[in-house]
């Protein structure tokens, strides 16, 4: 795993890299009260494996994109033609890949941890870290001759996010919302807009109180009202806080949902929402609490508790983005534990009960450490990425069928 360092942003979101990458010191996992587990085995498919430069990318971090002809788009942090400094993918369904783009640092961006999203005519967007040369990142629109163009330059400061490591949400308008884990007038992170014109601006930024939200650690969810909903990793300048799940709405108002303590567990992840205005997470265990949790928040902020990880056979460390099926189920992915230790591919039902669909293995013929969380289709396959694993130990994309 590279060193990254990031000499233009905060030590709080030094720390988040830390957490993201799992290269801190996990807390001792408390067992807790859980559902009784089930053993039904998916079918695993390993679609692709990278190897690396100067051909292939390396170490997918993000979740994947499928378009309507099933093809599937992503993001590696590694590798490409150039300088080791990540890069976008394709892939067909019978698994042939194609590399989009390989990308240069400087403005053109470097370690794209975000994953991708398009628009009605195949225009990709996604956003870049900067990490790996100290600079900001910046948010990018790949088009269909493959041509890059730069949306935004982050540049830090007081008037400007940096760092910008969870994907993007898009309105109906043609609007691009965000999220960056340091920068803006407290240093803390922003919430920024980007409008169909190309013109930013910031929406909230992060750290104006002792208690508020601090150094968002991933992407947006957007309801129909406009609200954007994320989660942050501390609160003010606590660094042993558990984090928060907040709100941003279209004036820019910020309301914290729920602050996370001992029995939620901490660190809260990406968030899922369902039609009805229910927030769906993952918390990891961290500095206030020993517990990897499933939770949901209900439209009036009232936090449950919908399943708590045996990390020994179901998972520890539950991250990603999760996704709900039409009757409820929710499917996600841990980074470590499992009987093999290398993370699990499971689903809840909406009773709590846990399924692990695939204990990953590592090696030549399996993934190893899952970061993204899955993507599900029409049929009830899920696709995902692995930071490790594969030939050349630099991350897979796989399937798995129920």
């Amino acid at each position: 795993m590279k060193h990254l360092f990031v000499s233009q942003m905060a030590p709080l979101s030094r720390q988040y890299l830390r957490l993201r990458l799992g290269i801190i010191v996990i807390l001792a996992l408390a067992v807790g009260a859980a559902a009784p587990i089930a053993s039904a085995q998916a079918t695993f498919k390993l679609l692709h494996s990278f190897q690396g430069p100067p051909s292939d990318g390396t170490q997918p971090s993000a979740g994947l994109y499928r378009s309507g002809s099933g093809r599937l788009f992503g993001t590696t942090v590694s590798g490409g033609q150039f300088f080791n400094l990540g890069a976008a993918f394709s892939l067909t369904t019978t698994g042939t890949e194609s590399l989009l783009h390989s990308f240069a640092g400087g403005s053109d961006g470097d370690d794209p941890y975000a994953g991708l999203i398009a628009d009605s005519v195949g225009n990709l967007y996604g956003a870049s870290s900067g990490v790996q040369e100290g600079m900001c990142g910046n948010v990018f629109k790949i088009d269909a001759a493959l041509t890059l163009t730069v949306l935004h330059q982050f540049l830090g400061g007081t008037t400007d996010g940096c760092g910008a490591f969870g994907g993007l949400v898009r309105d109906s308008a043609g609007n691009f919302y965000g999220a960056t884990a340091a920068g803006g007038a407290f240093g803390a992170g922003t919430v920024y807009k980007i409008d169909a014109t190309n013109s930013f601006s910031i929406l909230y930024s992060f750290g104006a109180t002792a208690i508020d939200a601090t150094n968002p650690n991933g992407g947006l969810v957007r309801d129909s009202g406009g609200n954007l909903f994320g989660s942050s990793t501390t609160t003010g300048n606590n660094q042993a806080s558990c984090g928060n799940v907040f709100k941003i709405d279209a004036t820019g108002k910020e309301t914290i949902v729920h602050r996370f303590g001992a029995k939620d567990g901490c660190l809260p992840q990406s968030l899922a929402l369902d039609a009805t205005g229910k927030l769906y997470g993952a918390a990891q265990s961290g500095p206030g609490s020993s517990r990897d949790t499933i939770f949901t928040i209900g439209p009036t902020g009232v936090l449950s508790g919908l399943h708590v990880f045996v990390g020994a056979t179901e998972g520890k460390r539950p991250n990603g983005s999760l996704v709900r099926d039409a009757a409820g189920v929710i499917y996600g992915t841990t980074q470590q534990g499992g009987v093999l230790g290398r993370g699990t591919a499971y689903k809840i039902d909406i009773h709590g009960a846990v399924t692990v669909l695939h204990n990953f293995a590592g090696g030549a013929k399996d993934g190893d450490t899952p970061m993204s969380g899955v993507l599900r289709d029409s049929a009830g396959n899920l696709y995902g990425t692995t930071y490790l694993g594969g030939p050349a130990d630099g991350g897979t994309v796989y399937e798995l069928t129920q």
